[in-house]
């Protein structure tokens, strides 16, 4: 499985261990800047750390992770969603079979659903 990792690395997708994962949640939540945090603040916060652990791991360079594995693990932890939800507050362009769409779209639906 060692050439799959590199080859899902080298297109930016991280494979990462639950602990690892966790470690960026936890890293997220605790960010100094709080609620102030944006979007795009998030994701090069998560992306350094990401590619950090990819070092250590893989001994590779990363250059980044792709936005929709960025969006599938906000999809994964909802406490991120949860606390940052004003992310998703402004109304999201619709963008006709774009994967980053749905996913906002799910994000939003998640944040919906907590509120009531």
């Amino acid at each position: 499985s060692e050439s799959t990792s590199t080859t899902l690395l080298h297109v930016g997708l991280p494979t990462l261990t639950k602990k690892e994962e966790k470690q960026i949640v936890t890293n997220l939540l605790d960010h100094p800047k709080q609620e102030q945090l944006t979007l795009d603040e998030a994701l090069s916060f998560v992306c350094q750390l990401t590619t950090e652990i990819i070092k250590e791991n893989f001994h590779y360079d990363m250059s980044c992770v792709q936005i929709e594995w960025f969006y599938d693990f906000l999809l994964n932890h909802s406490e991120i969603i949860l606390k940052y939800s004003h992310w998703f507050n402004k109304d999201i362009e619709l963008v006709k079979d774009d994967p980053i769409y749905l996913k906002q779209c799910q994000l939003k639906n998640m944040i919906e659903n907590q509120k009531k």
